[in-house]
């Protein structure tokens, strides 16, 4: 761990500011133990802790401990459709709300047994939405990440109106049907005069050699074949939702081709800006930011695309956006 230091009166002051550690240790956990061991040896040094997030798993825990707000519980559609239970944020002063989509679909809800991203869904993060929109939000940010699913977010779609559900709420395998007519004026309905955001810490594009199938579906459950499968039950999927290719295109649209690009087809005021800036813009005004840090993250596969959690952080702005629809 690297670190600095500032002396006010005789004192360290440090800034601790660590991600999750995946499947051992939340972030607001991890920067807890950092700050507890750090006293045991400096039992004078004032310690600020700042977890962080990459829009994964912990988004909602870390944004309620810099934020605030309320955080309401909702029971959801899981990723094998089975019921689970999530949580979102809700910032009533601003009325935005902050959505997981690893609590509704997370790999962590599907045993090891069952992964099949070409039958997982993202609908369980549609319904997330729904709740947050019905309980008065107008903004709503999708934290990304940490997902079991391949559907370019068509569950997400489903569950907010989009059709048809047989074919958008089981899975990335079921759009590679391109004989079917799929009605997403329902789901664009549903949100209206609401603003998405997606918040993501990589710029994979939804297809090809880099694009979600073929970075993300490995570590889903997906062997070549699948992989090769799912790209093109994306592609066609792509054809009919966004036939100029805008969206597919976009940084960030193959994110664990989970909600990226369905936040975008929504049609609804959308940019997916990145899980750093996020972070860095929930931070209260008076942290001091560029005093020391100490960016933790577990170990884990990356595309040649990605940017790391400590990267971003550092690189971009607070105020990044990619694209705005």
């Amino acid at each position: 761990m690297r670190h600095a230091a500032d002396r006010h009166n005789g004192h360290v002051r440090i800034v601790i500011a660590p991600d999750k550690f995946a499947g051992t240790l939340s972030a607001v956990e991890a920067a807890q133990a950092v700050a507890d061991g750090w006293r045991r040896t400096d039992p004078s040094a004032t310690t600020e802790l700042l977890p962080l997030s990459d829009g994964g798993p912990g988004f909602v825990e870390v944004l309620h401990e810099a934020l605030g707000g309320e955080v309401h519980e909702a029971e959801v559609t899981g990723p094998l459709g089975t019921p689970v239970t999530a949580e979102y944020l809700l910032d009533p002063e601003t009325a935005t709300a902050y959505v997981e989509s690893a609590q509704a679909c997370g790999l962590h809800l599907v045993p090891d047994a069952d992964r099949d991203p070409g039958r997982t869904t993202s609908h369980g993060v549609g319904d997330l939405i729904a709740c947050a929109v019905g309980a008065g939000a107008r903004t709503v940010v999708v934290g990304l990440g940490g997902s079991s699913t391949n559907d370019a977010g068509a569950g997400m779609l489903a569950a907010l109106g989009a059709g048809p559900a047989d074919v958008l709420s089981h899975g990335g395998a079921p759009l590679a049907d391109a004989s079917q007519t799929l009605d997403l004026e329902p789901a664009r309905r549903s949100v209206e005069g609401v603003r998405l955001i997606a918040a993501t810490d990589v710029d994979n594009p939804l297809l090809g050699i880099h694009g979600a199938s073929a970075v993300f579906g490995p570590q889903k459950g997906a062997d070549p074949d699948q992989v090769q499968r799912l790209d093109a039950a994306l592609t066609a999927f792509a054809d009919r939702v966004d036939p100029t290719g805008e969206i597919r295109a976009t940084p960030g649209a193959g994110e664990r081709a989970d909600s990226g690009s369905g936040c975008c087809c929504s049609a609804a005021p959308s940019s997916p800006g990145s899980g750093a800036s996020w972070r860095r813009c929930a931070w209260p005004n008076d942290s001091p930011t560029r005093t020391s840090s100490s960016p933790g993250r577990a170990p884990s596969t990356r595309s040649p695309c990605a940017a790391s959690s400590r990267t971003a952080w550092r690189a971009w702005p607070a105020s990044t956006v990619c694209r705005a629809w």
